[in-house]
């Protein structure tokens, strides 16, 4: 599991991380950048507060939820595949910004 409290940033290039709890786990203004990923939980990505994700490049998958962002935080996603569930509440945005694939 990784985590990103407070107002860090993190950048993860070609790793997999295969869990059967939460995946990526941001809390606060913190940010996350993944690079060619493989992403596999039960909550792959989970962003609390106004952090933020940007993923290029990647394979989310989430048996319950592949992204779950809560507050005001953002997701980024390009020329990835986001496998599962995307649930964005409150002011959360979602963004898909082209060659994505969803099932």
């Amino acid at each position: 599991m990784i985590k990103c409290i407070g107002s860090g940033h993190r950048t993860l290039k070609g790793r997999s991380i295969i869990t059967g709890g939460t995946a990526i786990s941001i809390v606060g203004s913190c940010s996350v950048t993944l690079k060619r990923c493989l992403i596999q939980a039960k909550n792959a990505i989970v962003v609390q507060g106004s952090g933020s994700v940007i993923i290029r490049n990647s394979v989310i998958r989430g048996r319950k939820s592949a992204i779950k962002i809560l507050g005001s935080g953002v997701v980024k996603a390009k020329n990835s595949r986001i496998i599962g569930r995307i649930k964005a509440i409150g002011t959360a945005t979602y963004v898909d910004q082209g060659g994505n694939s969803r099932k």
